[in-house]
């Protein structure tokens, strides 16, 4: 089916294939596009495909100047020139959006080179998230990919325990505030990253996003932990020197 001035050109040998628009499915050389069951649509949509099949291509020059098969197009100039198969890019005159492999099954936004199932390059927003039981805490590594707060000791080393955590809890302090953008969330508890920083900096992080910076709260609990051992051995010092002294008063 070829709809549209020269749309189909040079398209002589391949099978049930759809090209609507001026030059869609077409070729300016003596080469043909020998590929079948291919769907362009746009001026200049699949323009010089070769021998690609199964392809999808929607909008100008989607498509355009690619032999490859099992892939999708839709937009401005999306996907031209590509080398690869099953690929998905959906793109605009302003750059390309959403980029897929169907045959890896990663999908990239704003990223073309996906390492995980679906890899954003900047910020995620959920508009809404519901409440249930959850098997794991999440936590983010240094390259941006989720995982579960993992603490099994298999995957450590340099293993030492924490020194002096009560004299380093005892400069901390926790404060009330309330969000300057959000003031209806209300009065919260918390620490001032700055200066958890001057006392714990292993506990201070900064988003490279925007300069913010933020308290790893999870790892609070093990300073947390050996302050109280810490305590509890002043408090049995103190107990024994009690003792001690009641012992002496008897007698």
């Amino acid at each position: 089916t070829m709809l549209g001035s020269h749309a189909g050109s040079q398209a002589t040998t391949g099978e049930y294939n759809v090209m609507i628009g001026s030059l869609a499915g077409s070729t300016n050389t003596a080469d043909e596009n020998t590929g079948s069951r291919n769907v362009f649509i746009g001026r200049q949509a699949g323009y010089f495909c070769g021998a690609g099949n199964n392809n999808v291509a929607v909008g100008y020059t989607a498509g355009e100047n690619v032999s490859t098969s099992g892939n999708v197009f839709i937009g401005y100039g999306a996907g031209a020139g590509t080398t690869v198969a099953n690929r998905l890019y959906i793109s605009s005159a302003s750059g390309n959006l959403i980029y897929g492999e169907f045959d890896n099954k990663l999908v990239g936004i704003n990223v073309t080179t996906p390492t995980q199932t679906l890899d954003v390059n900047g910020n995620a927003r959920f508009r809404s998230i519901g409440s249930g039981a959850y098997s794991g805490v999440v936590n983010r590594m240094a390259d941006g990919t989720l995982t579960t707060a993992t603490s099994d000791i298999r995957l450590k080393e340099n293993v030492s325990v924490l020194e002096n955590s009560l004299s380093k809890v005892l400069k901390l302090r926790g404060v009330n505030f309330t969000w300057k953008a959000n003031p209806e969330l209300g009065n919260r508890i918390g620490f001032i990253a700055q200066e958890v920083e001057a006392v714990l900096p292993e506990l201070v992080f900064t988003n490279e996003n925007d300069g913010y910076k933020g308290v790893n709260y999870a790892e609070m609990t093990a300073v947390l932990v050996e302050a109280v051992k810490e305590q509890q051995k002043q408090i049995e010092a103190l107990k024994a020197e009690l003792e001690a002294l009641k012992k002496i008063v008897k007698k």
